[in-house]
């Protein structure tokens, strides 16, 4: 039985964030979000989605709309702020204690004005999700420290922006079965089965393609998401499993490499921010972010 998606609701504070979010990738990073990328592939049900920004922002509003936003105008008085933290933090609350059921909430924030409410949060009993610049040491730390879950805004970029939702298997195997119609419509031989790129052996240290380059993107991927933690095992190779080929058994375990050791060993090699360290169950492995 499949899990249950998370009843999540999603806050932008897009005067501070609206850089990372742009809104011709909305679609893209509102489905990485849905489909719990930046969570092993917990997948979300965005029960409410708001958006907070000032006047010279409402150019956006149309495709921040399209997609199910409510969007929120704080306007700027003079010599004050716009109060969009104040706002979202009302609203928070009012969502969590109101008629729907929501078990996490999701924001898009800068600064550290948001502690308390993660604190409240907490003593509510609901889960909080927070993009946060991870070279902002001071803020990420403070984060780190409240949040279930911090999300880099590395990983969001690099991920998130160009994200493609995965074709459901169902329309998977749709595909296969027209493609191999259309190969003996093409009277290609019965036995012979429609041509498959194969999973190529271990390239040379550096490369830039190939399922270990994969993998280091995968193990990037799914450690950055605590800095300087040890990431287990299993959310891994859950991980690594998006890589086709991949599997953990066999002769051609780990892609080739015969044991999650070496692979991990591997990867470590072909970036400084992957340090594998000795461990009484084999390795331990965590995500070092780049120095500014």
């Amino acid at each position: 039985m499949f899990a249950r998606r998370i009843m999540s609701a999603l806050f932008i504070d897009y005067e501070n964030v609206g850089r990372y979010c742009p809104p011709d990738k909305i679609g893209h990073w509102l489905n990485w979000i849905e489909d719990g990328e930046f969570d092993h592939g917990r997948k979300r049900h965005l029960v409410e989605k708001r958006v907070y920004w000032n006047p010279s922002h409402q150019q956006y509003e149309d495709v921040f709309k399209r997609h199910g936003f409510e969007v929120i105008l704080c306007e700027k008085f003079a010599y004050l702020k716009n109060g969009a933290d104040i706002r979202i933090s009302l609203d928070v609350m009012e969502s969590i204690v109101g008629g729907r059921r929501i078990h996490e909430v999701i924001l898009f924030a800068q600064d550290t004005d948001y502690v308390p409410v993660l604190q409240r949060l907490e003593m509510k009993g609901r889960r909080s999700a927070i993009l946060v610049d991870e070279r902002q040491d001071r803020v990420f730390t403070t984060y780190d420290l409240h949040a279930d879950i911090t999300i880099p805004v590395r990983i969001f970029q690099e991920d998130g922006l160009s994200y493609e939702r995965r074709r459901p298997v169902r329309e998977a195997i749709g595909a296969l079965r027209a493609r191999f119609t259309l190969g003996k419509h093409r009277h290609e031989s019965p036995s012979q089965p429609p041509a498959t790129p194969e999973l190529r052996h271990l390239e040379p240290s550096g490369s830039e393609a190939g399922p270990v380059a994969m993998a280091v993107k995968c193990t990037l991927r799914v450690t950055s998401l605590k800095p300087y933690k040890y990431t287990a095992r299993a959310a891994i190779e859950r991980e690594l499993q998006k890589i086709p080929g991949f599997t953990t058994f066999g002769q051609n375990k780990y892609l080739h490499l015969g044991s999650y050791q070496a692979l991990m060993r591997e990867i470590a090699k072909r970036t400084n921010r992957i340090k594998v360290d000795p461990s009484k169950y084999g390795v331990a492995v965590r995500y070092v972010p780049e120095e500014d």
